[in-house]
């Protein structure tokens, strides 16, 4: 009795070895000239009966293999067959394998019509989309945009013909101004980010969660007409094929701020995250702005003043390197035997910044022009940029696909201003000197949920 109990445990050991180290092999299915992928293809491992098809994005997946070397045939309505050797499968490993396929040159056949989504983050895939669109347009890639040291959308704009960057984070497209173009987020219209105009600031947005990037520069029926420059269609990433974590980071050198004196002032707790903590909210008891202008005492005036408990004094310390870093963490399981998906990306960016200006005014007087005055700007600058993005995917099956989006970004530009220089140079002999300084601080926060199906019906051709 106690063999066989034994045997039984060793088997079943064994068993369970065996099975976790199987491997997998996945991969897309693409036209060779075109670049499109093809739904409903076929591959076979020669010599057995395990294949798959692709489903409506492409893909393929040959789960539980042995290690070893393999043979794979595909195949395709009117495209010829493919056999590939020595596909190579090691132990708990996936082992990405992309095919393409060629049309079949026999006369026989009839046109058949291929319609399905492509891998958006291809710089070839963008070009062939650019080729097939009805409306003039142009854009940049997820791995064009990994080879520059870009760290927001709006530094990504810059690359992109025909348009350009106003004030760092404001669109132009054609030279129209920004209040003429259009922005959509995975489909969703975005809203404005300033309260006195219709603009938004794409500064916002951390270049590494972008899938692509495209403007529209002409009008076209499926899209709305609210717009005379052009529409920006920002796409952030999808859920990949394989489990995978990335780690990126980057340091800045600036040769007039890093290591180099540095203003600042008394700040919150979580400055370094680009968000305010409450220091700098003024108490409830102060007046509103129409209130205020009905004093005219100044000792009211005062007694206000002392209401805001602040310190004032500016602060000295040292600048340190520019910071970028990008994490990214992609999982891939099966829930109730279907097939889920989960990308995590979270961004951090921190850049300090000196620039030094000088400004001049100027009068008329009589025949002559007369300086009045002269001052020196420097500037201080903190950006901080903090973004997560979390994207689910779940997929029903080979033609159905439910995905849920989310994303979380905040953007903050701390500022100090130390001006020095002559305010009232109309007497050479004692002309008045001025030495003053501002402080200012912004905070954008931007969240976007999105819930999204992608459908495929065979019979109708229909992708939605």
């Amino acid at each position: 009795m106690f063999k066989k109990y034994i045997l039984t445990t060793t088997l079943f050991l064994l068993t369970i070895v065996s099975q976790a180290q199987t491997g997998k092999i996945i991969g897309k299915i693409v036209d060779s000239k075109t670049g499109e992928t093809l739904p409903g293809a076929t591959v076979l491992i020669e010599g057995t009966t395990k294949g798959a098809s692709s489903d409506f994005d492409g893909n393929f997946s040959l789960g539980g293999l042995q290690p070893g070397k393999y043979t794979i045939i595909a195949s395709y309505i009117t495209y010829d067959n493919k056999k590939f050797v020595d596909v190579v499968v090691k132990a708990n490993d996936v082992t990405e394998f992309n095919i393409t396929l060629d049309q079949s040159s026999s006369q026989t056949l009839g046109e058949v019509v291929v319609q399905a989504e492509m891998n958006k983050e291809n710089t070839n895939t963008l070009f062939v989309m650019q080729k097939n669109n009805a409306s003039v347009s142009d854009g940049i890639s997820s791995e064009s945009i990994k080879k520059t040291p870009d760290r927001s959308t709006s530094d990504v704009l810059k690359r992109v013909s025909g348009a350009s960057i106003q004030d760092n984070k404001f669109a132009i497209i054609r030279g129209m101004s920004d209040r003429y173009n259009a922005a959509y987020l995975n489909g969703s219209p975005l809203p404005s980010s300033e309260s006195d105009r219709r603009a938004f600031a794409f500064d916002i947005f951390p270049s590494g969660i972008l899938d692509n990037l495209v403007i529209n520069k002409t009008a076209t029926p499926d899209m709305p007409g609210d717009f005379a420059g052009g529409i920006i269609l920002i796409n952030t990433k999808n859920i990949p094929e394989k489990n995978s974590t990335s780690v990126s980071i980057s340091g800045g050198y600036n040769a007039l701020t890093t290591f180099k004196n540095f203003k600042t002032y008394e700040s919150g707790k979580t400055d370094f995250l680009g968000l305010d903590d409450g220091t700098r909210q003024l108490p409830g008891s102060i007046p509103s702005t129409k209130e205020y202008s009905e004093i005219t005492s100044n000792l009211q005036r005062v007694a206000e003043a002392k209401k805001i408990n602040y310190d004032w004094t500016l602060q000295n310390k040292t600048a340190l390197p520019n910071l970028n870093l990008f994490v990214t963490q992609a999982n891939v399981f099966k829930l109730f035997k279907k097939d889920f998906g989960s990308i995590v990306a979270i961004t951090y960016n921190n850049t300090n910044n000196t620039t030094i200006s000088e400004r001049r005014e100027f009068e008329e007087q009589g025949e002559s022009v007369q300086k009045t005055r002269e001052y020196t700007d420097t500037t201080f600058s903190n950006n901080i940029l903090t973004s997560l993005m979390w994207n689910l995917s779940y997929k029903l099956n080979d033609n159905n696909q439910i995905s849920i989006k989310n994303l979380y970004s905040i953007n903050s530009d701390d500022r100090v201003i130390v001006r020095k220089g002559i305010y009232d140079a109309s007497d050479v002999s004692a002309p008045g000197w001025q030495k003053s300084n501002v402080r200012f601080f912004t905070q954008n926060n931007i969240y976007s949920g999105q819930l999204n199906g992608d459908h495929f019906i065979p019979k109708g051709k229909i992708k939605n």
